[in-house]
C-alpha cells in the first residue's frame, strides 16, 4: 500500500495487491474487496493492470470453490474489459483473448486446452510451457512485474 501512496497513478501496484488478496485474506473478505474493483470494471474505469490483477485474484478464489460460477462470470467480464482497454504491452489483447476463451470453456463445463493459445497467436507460450492449462500459462505471463521485465 505504501507504493500505491507514493505513486497513485501506477496501476501495477493495484495489480500486485489484487493478486495477493486471496493469499492473505479470508475468501469472504477477499470477495468483498474484489466487489469494489468489479464495480470499476463494470463502469469501464479499469485498465489492463487492474483487469489482469482481478482475473488472477478471482481465479484463485474460484479454485477454493466459493461462488465459482459467479466468480468465473466476473473474470470473463474483466477479461473482456481488459481486451477493450488500451494495451500496456504488445500482447495484452492476445492474453485477454486467451482468458476470455478459457473462461467460456470453464463456464460451459469443459476444460480449456492449449489449442486456445494457438488460436490467439500465442502458440510460442504453449510450446515453452510445462503445463497444459492455458489460463495458468497466461496468468504466469501477467505477473505483477511484467512491465518491468519487458522494459529490461
Amino acid at each position: 500500500q505504501r507504493a500505491r501512496e507514493l505513486m497513485p497513478e501506477e496501476t501495477m501496484f493495484v495489480q500486485i495487491e489484487l493478486d495477493l488478496l486471496p493469499k492473505h485474506l479470508s475468501p469472504a473478505r477477499a470477495e468483498a474487496q474484489l466487489d469494489g474493483i468489479y464495480t470499476q470494471i463494470e463502469r469501464g474505469d479499469a485498465n489492463a493492470d487492474i483487469c489482469f490483477g482481478f482475473v488472477s485474484a478471482v481465479m484463485q478464489l474460484a479454485q477454493k470453490g466459493r461462488h465459482r460460477e459467479k466468480l468465473l462470470r466476473q473474470a470473463l467480464d474483466a477479461a473482456m474489459a481488459g481486451f477493450r482497454a488500451a494495451p500496456l504491452l504488445p500482447d495484452d489483447r492476445k492474453l485477454f483473448r486467451v482468458m476470455e476463451l478459457s473462461l467460456r470453456e470453464m463456464l460451459a463445463g469443459r476444460k480449456p486446452t492449449v489449442e486456445i493459445l494457438y488460436r490467439c497467436g500465442l502458440g510460442h507460450l504453449a510450446t515453452a510451457a510445462k503445463q497444459a492449462d492455458p489460463m495458468a500459462i497466461v496468468l504466469s505471463r501477467t505477473t505483477s512485474f511484467r512491465r518491468l521485465d519487458a522494459a529490461a
